[in-house]
């Protein structure tokens, strides 16, 4: 399982539309001209909409099925592997039953994005730690501590006193009946 992230992503992305801009501060050009846009920028609306068109064009080509309940998990089984990747804006996480191809995907991917590679660490607030024992076992450990410090900080409440079960565990819940009209009852 690696890691990647694609610079500058959404300058991949193909317009579809004839967009004008005004020129940069500093370009050497006339007073009036206008700058007509051949590829997508970050700051246009439709940029995030370009670039993951030109990745999905990517990943079609090469042979992977997107995912129908998720659109940004993507997968391909070959005779020795079946790789999966899942992929936010443009930070992304492969992971592969063969490390060959593991590798083979991902010099294809860097022939067409410029990607750095990297062991799992953080991908979508989730940590990643692989970890291989003595005994040669390996495991992957996937939490949220960090995130959830940032929101113990977040509402002050690093010195509130931990319970088992922060409610009182003898109340017994009840489906609302809608039908009743009384002030305890739900709209």
């Amino acid at each position: 399982m690696l890691q990647f992230d694609v610079r500058t992503a959404f300058l991949y992305g193909d317009l579809h539309e004839t967009i004008y801009m005004d020129p940069p501060e500093g370009a050497n050009i006339s007073d009036g001209q206008v700058c007509r846009l051949q590829k997508s920028l970050y700051g246009l609306k439709q940029a995030s909409r370009c670039w993951n068109e030109k990745f999905n064009q990517f990943m079609l080509d090469q042979g992977f099925r997107r995912g129908e309940a998720d659109k940004c998990v993507y997968r391909k089984s070959c005779s020795k592997s079946t790789i999966i990747l899942i992929l936010y804006v443009d930070d992304g996480l492969v992971m592969s039953s063969d490390e060959a191809s593991l590798y083979s995907f991902l010099d294809e991917l860097g022939k067409q994005f410029e990607i750095t590679v990297m062991e799992p660490g953080h991908f979508v607030g989730m940590e990643i730690l692989d970890e291989t024992d003595e005994g040669n076992n390996r495991r992957i450990l996937i939490h949220q501590s960090s995130y959830i410090r940032r929101m113990i900080e977040k509402f002050h409440m690093q010195d509130a006193a931990p319970v088992g079960t922060p409610a009182d565990p003898h109340v017994r819940l009840k489906k609302p009946d809608y039908d009743d009209h009384s002030e305890d009852s739900y709209p």
